[in-house]
């Protein structure tokens, strides 16, 4: 009976990641499927469109992750007040990260203006960069309110409602894959915009999913229970601890995001062929550990609930189980990058030169797939704890002092091309992983907790 009792308690807690962690996953592939349609439907306009369009996707990756930190500190608090049993400040919470995305939604309209001189600090091709500077003015219109569509789809996921945002991430999607049919290419009457046009496509799809969470976050059964409706203004104390939280988070995925930027146009500058097959393989890489990363959203709810109702034993539990599901996916899927690299390219290009840089270069990536598991998964276990700043500190130590000038003395200095630039990824990957693996093991994050007493918060 004993050993029947362990095995249906090892299944539930499996359960409990996949049934938050699914429908998060469901959306992120979805939003990723999307990017890959577009990459396809863009690259039939052409490979220089496809260069440029690239470039303009790392520049919205950027100011995606300067607003994520904020989505994550409200997901994170949410999640330790539910567990906490004080649902009634998670609205005051998720108010408190709206007025951060709106003044981040003002500063990315802002940043319009700036498109053209920003393309010719990065010196793409002449080819290139008409195409990405159309491209980029247009989706940062879209981008603006990403942060507000981000933060309300994170707190409803720290309450432990995944499977909302999913199927409003879902109808989000079909418009824009419609809308990209529509306009990239003039069918139906619509005019042939090219670039342009999926990028209003994509514009649209962005300000849709913010009304259907709105109206979510403003529903009366939400209300009921979480205070949303409730006019909460800016309240120093409490928009200063999400921003205590959240900061480290914002400022990490911008290192990041910026680091790979600047690698980016180190192999721009190599050639439109090299261009084009990292923007190729950052889209294979990206649809490996996109399931992973519902995977970190799930483990840092679980995390922030148990750690909330003082229970960090179950917390370390359901940590170590995420892990576990990672790994296996990303093992699984770093064999078939080694297996069949040249049919997974051949998914995006009929090039016979990007093709053929491009097979060592995915196997050496799916060598890695493992650590990139432990990375993901355990960073997620850690922001659901709190503990920002030392991934804060970790991640930029990795991204400055390893990656880049790793992947300039190999792709550059030595002259190994695009596949030593992405040596020095790999190396960064595998410090990473280990680094992060042994934190989690540490313990030291399940001592930790946001939450302030009952007449404070």
């Amino acid at each position: 009976m004993a050993q029947i009792a362990r095995k249906q308690n090892f299944v539930e807690r499996y359960h409990d990641i996949w049934q938050l962690a699914y429908p998060t996953i469901v959306t992120m592939m979805l939003h990723n499927v999307m990017s890959i349609i577009d990459t396809m439907m863009v690259s039939q306009v052409g490979m220089a469109a496809l260069a440029g369009v690239s470039l303009a996707q790392l520049v919205l990756a950027t100011l995606f992750y300067l607003y994520r930190g904020v989505a994550e500190g409200v997901l994170t608090f949410s999640a330790q007040y539910t567990g906490a049993k004080r649902d009634h400040h998670c609205g005051p919470v998720a108010w408190q990260g709206l007025y951060l995305g709106v003044g981040i939604g003002a500063l990315i309209l802002l940043a319009i203006p700036l498109v053209r001189p920003l393309f010719e600090l990065m010196k793409p091709s002449e080819a290139a960069m008409g195409p990405g500077i159309a491209y980029l003015r247009i989706a940062l219109m879209g981008e603006s309110v990403g942060a507000l569509t981000l933060i309300l789809s994170y707190f409803l996921r720290g309450l432990g409602d995944s499977k909302t945002p999913m199927r409003i991430a879902l109808l989000g999607n079909g418009v824009n894959v419609v809308g990209n049919y529509l306009l990239i290419f003039g069918h139906a009457g619509f005019p042939r915009l090219g670039v342009v046009g999926a990028a209003i496509s994509t514009s649209i799809a962005q300000c849709l999913v913010l009304v259907l969470l709105l109206r979510v976050f403003w529903s009366a059964k939400i209300d009921a229970r979480y205070a949303t409706r409730r006019w909460a203004q800016p309240q120093g104390q409490a928009m200063q601890r999400l921003a205590k939280l959240a900061f480290p988070l914002s400022l990490q995925g911008v290192f990041d995001v910026a680091s790979f930027t600047l690698f980016t146009v180190m192999i721009g500058r190599m050639g439109i062929a090299q261009l084009a097959l990292s923007h190729i393989v950052l889209r294979l890489i990206v649809f490996a550990f996109l399931p992973v990363q519902g995977l970190a959203v799930a483990a840092a709810t679980l995390v922030g609930q148990h750690l909330g109702a003082q229970q960090p034993s179950r917390a370390a539990v359901h940590g170590r189980y995420a892990i576990h599901l990672g790994v296996v996916y990303m093992g699984g899927l770093g064999l078939l990058f080694i297996c069949m690299p040249q049919a997974l390219l051949g998914l995006f290009t009929r090039d016979d030169q990007v093709v053929g840089m491009g097979i060592w270069l995915l196997r050496l990536l799916g060598a890695i797939q493992i650590f990139d598991a432990l990375y993901w998964v355990c960073s997620g276990i850690l922001k659901g704890a709190g503990d920002t700043l030392w991934i804060l500190v970790v991640s930029g130590i990795y991204n400055w002092l390893v990656f880049l000038p790793l992947a300039f003395v190999l792709g550059v200095v030595l002259g190994w091309g695009v596949f030593g630039a992405w040596v020095g990824f790999a190396v960064m990957v595998l410090l990473q992983g280990g680094t992060f693996w042994w934190r989690f093991h540490q313990g030291r994050w399940q001592a930790l907790s946001l939450l302030s007493p009952d007449h404070e918060a």
